[in-house]
């Protein structure tokens, strides 16, 4: 019971934190997630305000953690929709994830208007269930699962589809490519999985680890949401463009406004410029960052690069890199620089991704290639 009330107490601090946003970044996508970690804290909560009496004290509350049940699954869905989407601004079409949430609250409107002496006696007296609230019971039950498992789905892919978009626009990838966010589904599986133990199966060791399992749940999910980077940091004719290229094809988008000369001509441009000014050494570099620096349009500059160079802008800048990594490895000025050395030298912030991204291209590792050179 302790640590039940510890993680509901934990759960509803970072609720409130996550929608005042004191880092002010992702805004809406924060506010979804806080309404998603108050909706599990409410959940969690019934067994605590059950146990404890709170009903019986205040028969109010009695119901309304059925209700954010259906609130869970779209708050998760909509905080992932808006982490992964440049457009930052709120559309009221996502109010539609929440019909299902709307008709439970209508169906319980006769019990929420109950007076509080009459929900006490209900809650002290309780009626014997009919078969047809059997069948009720099992329908929202099952509603609720099914409506789980299809936006965590939904949830799971948009991640999946944000990681390949993000290609397109950066050169370093780990601060937002939001692999938290994957962390936090499958904990959010797993505190399901939990749920559905505690429901029906009453497995005595996983019952003895659901409450703690619960509490570290929690402060993953504070952990990591306390680090997370403003994910499209640009400016809003920059996240329009971002949104064009992310949501229809390289083709679609400019195939109308580029010939294959320009292409070519444009392709020769970029060449001679990324030799003359080695701005892929910028840790930082863009898709916007480069396209202001050339003078191109943000969706023009991404399909030279798609089309001309046959790569995705991560894939372009790392091949840059990595042919001056492969030069500084073999360079006597360099010598007394080690890999980590030679890897931030050439424009990657983790030596992991580069050790990763030389042995691709070249089969060694960048000692082994070091070592061979030397020899």
């Amino acid at each position: 019971m302790i640590i039940q009330t510890l993680t509901c107490g934990s759960l509803l601090l970072l609720s409130i934190l996550l929608a005042s946003n004191p880092l002010n970044l992702n805004s809406i996508a924060n506010r979804w997630l806080s309404l998603l970690i108050f909706c599990i804290f409410c959940s969690l909560a019934d067994v605590v305000f059950y146990n404890s009496g709170t009903y019986i004290a205040y028969p109010h509350l009695r119901g309304l953690s059925e209700l954010f049940l259906f609130a869970m699954a779209p708050a998760l869905y909509l905080s992932v929709v808006y982490f992964t989407s440049p457009e930052h601004s709120f559309k009221i079409i996502g109010l539609f994830h929440f019909l299902p949430c709307l008709v439970f609250l209508l169906y319980q409107l006769p019990y929420f208007f109950n007076s509080s002496e009459a929900k006490r006696f209900m809650q002290e007296h309780p009626m014997p269930l009919t078969t047809i609230d059997n069948y009720r019971i099992f329908i929202l039950t099952l509603a609720v699962k099914i409506q789980f498992l299809v936006y965590w789905l939904l949830a799971f892919f948009r991640i999946r589809r944000h990681q390949r978009n993000i290609q397109l626009l950066a050169s370093e990838l780990q601060s937002i490519q939001l692999d938290w966010l994957y962390y936090l589904l499958f904990f959010l599986l797993g505190m399901y999985l939990l749920w559905l133990n505690t429901v029906y199966f009453h497995i005595e060791f996983t019952d003895k680890i659901t409450a703690p399992a619960y509490l570290l749940a929690s402060f993953f999910i504070a952990f990591y949401a306390f680090k997370q980077k403003e994910v499209f940091a640009y400016s809003e004719p920059v996240l329009k463009d971002l949104d064009n290229i992310f949501e229809t094809t390289n083709e679609t988008l400019s195939q109308d406004r580029l010939e294959e000369e320009q292409v070519q001509a444009i392709k020769n441009r970029i060449q001679n410029f990324m030799s003359s000014t080695e701005i892929y050494l910028d840790t930082g570099l863009s898709l916007p960052a480069l396209a202001h620096a050339t003078g191109y349009a943000v969706h023009d500059l991404s399909f030279v690069i798609n089309r001309g160079f046959n790569e995705n802008f991560y894939q372009f800048i790392n091949s840059y890199r990595l042919e001056k990594a492969k030069i500084l490895l073999r360079s006597a000025d360099c010598q007394h620089l080690n890999i980590a050395g030679i890897a931030f030298a050439c424009g990657f912030n983790s030596k992991t991704v580069f050790n990763t991204a030389f042995k691709k291209l070249t089969g060694l590792t960048p000692s082994e290639y070091k070592k061979a050179g030397s020899e």
